[in-house]
């Protein structure tokens, strides 16, 4: 079996206290859609693009935005030579981007794990402690074989509801 990497751009940041709750009507959005009409989504401006090769060939673009003190990451990986056909794939796929998250944060606990639908495509949404119970990770992957798409945000306990995060995690669309 191959092993692949998901490398998580938001591992460095540390949570800090600001005052209030950021609105997500106080925040400048920019719609995002794929040249291929694939996925659409929306993140704050002024979002952070890297782009790069992992291994086996596979292509993974990164967008990654710091509003008000917690972080924002999309990501989205085109998987080299898979089955669409095959859900065991999507699964492993699915598992093994929750779990590489897990590992960026040593000592993270699970804290909520659902299955979740995106359209037709096959997710995992996951809510994790990190940061020594002072905040938590949330995450939803979907596998659309040929491409993972990740949406991470590092937050505080207490913004958690916050509108700003709400708004991203539902923004995402995904073609068909």
């Amino acid at each position: 079996m191959r092993r692949r990497s998901f490398a998580l751009g938001l591992s460095g940041l540390a949570l800090v206290s600001t005052p209030g709750l950021l609105q997500a009507q106080a925040v400048e959005w920019e719609d995002i859609v794929s040249a291929d009409d694939q996925f659409r989504l929306q993140m704050p401006k002024g979002y952070k693009l890297v782009s790069g090769m992992q291994t086996f060939g596979m292509t993974k673009q990164y967008r990654i935005a710091f509003p008000s003190g917690f972080g924002l990451e999309f990501a989205v990986t085109d998987l080299k030579n898979e089955s669409p056909l095959d859900p065991t794939l999507q699964e492993d796929h699915l598992r093994r981007a929750i779990d590489a998250a897990q590992q960026r944060w040593p000592g993270s606990t699970y804290l909520e794990r659902e299955d979740v639908w995106l359209g037709s495509a096959r997710g995992l949404a996951v809510v994790l402690s990190v940061q020594k119970n002072t905040g938590v990770l949330m995450i939803r992957a979907y596998a659309t074989v040929p491409r993972l798409y990740v949406q991470l945000v590092l937050a505080r306990n207490d913004e958690r509801e916050n509108p700003v995060i709400d708004r991203f995690l539902n923004s995402l669309r995904i073609g068909s």
